[in-house]
């Protein structure tokens, strides 16, 4: 199945909406999930600076924090900013551009394997970037022809560690500006808040001006036609100060106009997230701290409450179905792990959207296997002739589709779990799964390394849960979302507060390796905590 894209919640609002009279800034970055996870919170005191918040280990920056002026947060533009080209090769060590051959760059690389002979490898690079059809992406390729592989990663002269750097020492908005001038890639969206009171957003990042196209098919590079022919300019990036509203919102969803003159990418995350943290944030004022936490533990599925009602309207024939239909038709669409309904709704949109595109996509299917919200209420809605299953002489409609879905799921939850229904949680079923890449395949210390709790949510909830079905359909581990979850009080940036998904501690046996997993799951921001506990370094010049 197709991976989960890096995504992410932030939000800032202004003193005018909180309780303080000063902003407050939320956000909760989602990437894979693993142990220990990815974040390492710290402090830092030096001379004329203070930083608090998350980092990674080995960057040597701040990535999510406060510098007692300023507090600044990331989520995932999702930028496309990777192309591929189809090179026409000429000769051996050749291929083709609009003003003629060019021959290919090479280098010889040799792969160690352990026992086993070594791998050597030449890497073959065009004007685009290095050509990975010899490796994958050979289908994107005729005959006679071959791939590169064009990012804005692999551009040179990166300074994303000095914007970091940078970052890290800016005292306010224009300093903040400066720093993002040097972020390269990824393309990123950075919520900031100061101490004064101000309140902005800022889109950062390489962004490639194609020639032609939007990059979402391979272009032919010996033609020119999808080249990159320059960069977003810095100062036309989507962008943010102190606006009228008083609140700055994104969670992946679209940061540009209908009328925006520059191609950030053909497509654009369902804003689900995003409509839910807004309806929350005007539904209360003043705000607090507690609040915005508040809301970063939200589980209710705009998404669900949105598809559930084209599910339900049907006379089924059995009554287990219809008693199953009947608890979805009710259900409030909020994704607790105690409730039964969204275990249900799961399995039934994991069989519905399988049985609605797999006969159509056969080998394909597997980019559609996450059912996708807008593809699903599209084919309800208006294009119903895929509910039609190709395979079969006799023609299916939704309603058929619908009802064999339900059906089906009952049947294999009930053999999962039980047939009493009412005993039916998602949690049991939806547990975040904490995998040891190295430790958790090691027989003895796979019970240590390995971790999973029971947790709410799904892909579209704002405690985002996202899930990979198991062969069945009947568990949804949990397998990506909020590592980390920061609120920044700019009245006292001190009262700030964090907490990571596993612990501190890398090391299994550690009792830090785990320990603030519970306070993850229950959104208890628990970080700097009070009294003991805290692990200080002091570093002191020439000792």
């Amino acid at each position: 199945a197709a991976k989960p894209m890096p995504a992410s919640n932030i939000w800032v609002v202004s003193g005018a909406r909180t309780d303080t009279g000063k902003p407050l800034l939320a956000n909760d970055p989602h990437l894979a999930f693993g142990a220990p996870i990815l974040w390492y919170l710290a402090e830092i005191e030096a001379p004329d600076l203070t930083l608090s918040g998350a980092t990674v280990p080995g960057v040597p920056f701040h990535i999510v924090a406060h510098n007692r002026r300023i507090a600044w947060g990331i989520t995932a533009t999702q930028a496309d900013t990777i192309d591929l080209f189809v090179e026409k090769p000429v000769g051996t060590n050749a291929y083709k551009t609009p003003d003629g051959s060019k021959p290919f760059q090479s280098r010889d690389e040799v792969i160690r394997v352990k026992n086993a002979a070594d791998l050597p490898i030449t890497i073959r690079e065009s004007r685009h970037g290095p050509i990975i059809s010899d490796l994958v992406a050979k289908q994107a390729a005729g005959p006679g022809e071959v791939v590169a592989f064009a990012s804005t990663l692999l551009a040179e002269g990166d300074l994303g560690m000095q914007a970091l750097r940078r970052l890290n020492l800016a005292t306010d908005w224009n300093g903040f500006i400066a720093a993002l001038k040097d972020l390269q890639a990824p393309v990123l969206n950075l919520g900031y808040a100061d101490a004064v009171g101000n309140i902005g957003f800022y889109t950062a990042g390489q962004i490639p001006i194609r020639k032609s196209g939007n990059g979402m098919a391979p272009a032919r590079g010996w033609t020119g036609e999808g080249d990159w022919t320059g960069w977003v300019p810095f100062a036309k990036l989507p962008q943010s100060y102190n606006p009228r509203s008083g609140m700055l919102i994104n969670a992946n969803n679209k940061v540009t106009g209908d009328k925006y003159p520059y191609l950030i990418t053909a497509t654009w995350q369902d804003g689900y997230r995003a409509q839910r943290i807004r309806d929350l944030l005007e539904g209360r004022k003043p705000l607090s701290l507690a609040d915005m936490s508040a809301i970063q533990g939200d589980a209710l599925s705009i998404q669900a409450v949105e598809l559930k009602d084209l599910l339900t309207g049907i006379d089924f024939k059995f009554q287990s179905s219809r008693d199953a239909a009947h608890l979805v038709a009710e259900w409030n669409g909020r994704a607790d792990r105690d409730r039964p309904e969204p275990l249900i709704y799961a399995a039934w949109l994991h069989r519905l959207n399988r049985a609605i595109f797999a006969d159509e996509l056969k080998e394909h299917f597997d980019t559609m296997a996450t059912p996708r919200a807008q593809a699903l209420v599209d084919v309800l809605t208006r294009r119903r002739h895929w509910c039609d299953d190709v395979s079969t002489p006799e023609p299916e409609s939704c309603e058929d589709r619908i009802e064999h879905s339900l059906d089906l799921a009952i049947k294999e939850l009930s053999e999962a779990w039980g047939p009493d229904t009412g005993k039916w949680s998602w949690g049991a079923a939806h547990r975040a799964n904490f995998a040891s890449p190295i430790l958790g395949r090691v027989p003895g210390l796979r019970r240590f390394a390995n971790q999973e709790i029971a947790s709410d949510g799904d892909d579209y909830t704002v405690s985002r849960g996202t899930y990979r079905p198991d062969a069945k359909g009947t568990s949804f581990p949990q397998i990506h979302g909020p590592g980390l979850r920061a609120v920044f009080d700019l009245g006292n940036l001190a009262n700030s507060r964090f907490v990571i998904a596993t612990g501190q501690s890398g090391h299994p046996l550690s009792r830090h390796y785990a320990d603030m997993m519970e306070a993850w799951r229950d959104n208890r921001l628990i970080w700097p905590g009070k009294g003991g506990g805290t692990a200080v370094l002091t570093l002191e010049h020439g000792k």
